[in-house]
Formats: structure tokens, C-alpha cells, sequence
């Protein structure tokens, strides 16, 4: 596997080959070292994260936040996520996508604009058009099964349409002047900040709110009230969440992809305020509020 360390600009010129998922290139590492030692953990740890940051980005580790989540539904999820390791391992490992499409950056930017179109426009008409004759036919529990995976496989999506665009469009790197231990080390860390605030939010909202389900049955439920993180970060999972897609693209020193995070985060501050932020205030007034609902002072805790 190509070094993703190199300073020169074929990092990003040689997309095709930069960086695969091999698991076994961690345990390699200590063929290089002859004993154990400290050097040698940290290099295992740190080819360790090289090898798995792709598939990393592509799954959602927030979810065992949510209280009771891995009890009901362990067994999916980790199916889930070995489906996404496994989607990963074949298709960076066994299709050369530069001799398939004859192009570096075409596959990752087709890859990008796909997933969040998924995302965009299939979320709203999952919300506008789908949701109300699909419940009404398949039943509300069943609705909630069928919409959650639909949620699952879009988040995975986009996520590793991200990392595929910031690696294959690369033709305004960095600068050199500095280092990739700098940016890969500031990358990682705005990723587990936001997985961090991501997963806070999980265990404050539960379930029922994070996937959307008073949105899906129209219905309020009463675990919102205003609290905690959620007093002083309006929006935390699409904010100071969101700084893992700008932590992704540092670490791949992908100029481009820093300017994506700013696109993806407007574009999603938008849907909020028209798709989002509408459905509260009609769902959460006072008078709509059935009995035994509590709610805190100012807007209720949003979603996702």
C-alpha cells in the first residue's frame, strides 16, 4: 500500500492506488522491528488507524450511544458494519477504478455527488412523498424497521462518498510546508470530536428522537426538553458534529474537500431550517402537546 506520508503531489495524482483498507498491513508492521517495543506499538497503532480510517467514516459509531440501541438491535448493527468493511476491502482492493471510468477523480466525485443527493433530495421525498402511503400500508412498526435501514445505508453512504471524493480529487493538496503527521493528527482529532458530541447527543435524546421517529409518525413524543448539551449548541449532531467531515478532509489534505465541508454544511443548516425546523413548531406547540408531555424552556432538542 502506497505511503499516505508522502509530501509530493502523486499522493493525490495516483488516487487509484492511495490509501487501500488492508487489515494485515497493521500486523506487517512489526516485521519491520526486531522486538517489541514502544516504537513498534505506536507504529502499529498508527498504521492501525491508516488502514481502518476509510472504513471509519463510512459507519455510524454514535449509534451504540443511544441507550438500549445495542440491546434490540446489536446484531444488526454489527452485520451492518461488517458489510460496509467488507463493501470496502473488494472495492478498493479488487476493481482499479482509474482503468474501469479512465479517469483519478471522476469515481470519488461521482461517488461524493451521488451520496449526497441520496442524502438532499432522498431524505425530503422519503419525508414528503414516501412516508405517509408507505406507513399506511406496511403499518407503523414495520415503517419504522424499513425506515431506519434507509436512514443506516444513506448515512454510510455519504460518508464513504466523502472519504472517496477527498481522496481522489486532489489537485489542490495542502501546501508542503505542512507536515501530513500535523494534519493527520489534527483530522483524526476533529473526527472523534464530532463522533464525540454525535454520541453525547445519542445518550440525551434516545432513540426515539435520533432517527427521526416523531417526524416519521407525525406524532411528539415527550423525551424532549431542553437541557445539557442542547442549551448551548443549538444544533450539536449538525455542527460541532459535523467537524468530522471537516477532520476527514485534513486528513486526507484535500483542499477540495474542505471546501465540500463548507457546501455540506450549509446545505444541511438549509434543510434544518425548511424541512426540519418547520415540522417542530407545528408539532411541538403548546396547544398540539398531549397530556404528560413535558417540555423546557425555549425550542425542543432537535433531532438526528
Amino acid at each position: 500500500m502506497p505511503s499516505t506520508n508522502s509530501t509530493s503531489n502523486n499522493y493525490y495524482e495516483t488516487a487509484a492506488n492511495v490509501p487501500t483498507v488492508d487489515i494485515s498491513e497493521p500486523i506487517q508492521c512489526f516485521k519491520r522491528h526486531e522486538k517489541f517495543s514502544f516504537r513498534a506499538a505506536v507504529d502499529f497503532v498508527a498504521m492501525a488507524i491508516k488502514a481502518m480510517f476509510p472504513v471509519y467514516l463510512g459507519i455510524r459509531i454514535d449509534y451504540p450511544f443511544i441507550p438500549g440501541y445495542l440491546k434490540h438491535h446489536g446484531l444488526y448493527y454489527f452485520t451492518w458494519v461488517g458489510t460496509i468493511l467488507a463493501a470496502e476491502i473488494v472495492l478498493n482492493n479488487l476493481i482499479d477504478w482509474k482503468t474501469v471510468l479512465g479517469t483519478d477523480w471522476l469515481p470519488g466525485t461521482m461517488f461524493f455527488m451521488a451520496g449526497w443527493l441520496f442524502y438532499y433530495v432522498g431524505l425530503s421525498l422519503w419525508m414528503v412523498v414516501v412516508k405517509v402511503p408507505l406507513r399506511e400500508k406496511v403499518g407503523r412498526a414495520k415503517f419504522i424497521m424499513i425506515s431506519e435501514v434507509f436512514f443506516s445505508v444513506m448515512w454510510a453512504f455519504i460518508g464513504c462518498g466523502f472519504r472517496a471524493f477527498c481522496q481522489s480529487v486532489g489537485t489542490i493538496p495542502f501546501p508542503e510546508a505542512i507536515p501530513d503527521v500535523a494534519s493527520n493528527l489534527v483530522g483524526f482529532i476533529l473526527c472523534q470530536t464530532g463522533w464525540f458530541f454525535k454520541g453525547w447527543a445519542c445518550t440525551l435524546t434516545g432513540y426515539n428522537s435520533y432517527f427521526l421517529r416523531d417526524m416519521l409518525l407525525d406524532t411528539p413524543n415527550s423525551h424532549f426538553v431542553e437541557s445539557s448539551l442542547y442549551k448551548y449548541i443549538h444544533h450539536p449532531t449538525y455542527t460541532a458534529g459535523y467537524v468530522q467531515i471537516l477532520g476527514a478532509a485534513i486528513y486526507y489534505r484535500s483542499v477540495p474537500g474542505c471546501i465540500a465541508y463548507c457546501c455540506i454544511q450549509a446545505c444541511i443548516l438549509l434543510f434544518v431550517h425548511f424541512v426540519e425546523e418547520p415540522f417542530i413548531d407545528r408539532t411541538y406547540k403548546a396547544s398540539n402537546y398531549p397530556a404528560g408531555v413535558e417540555v423546557g424552556e425555549g425550542k425542543k432538542k432537535k433531532k438526528k
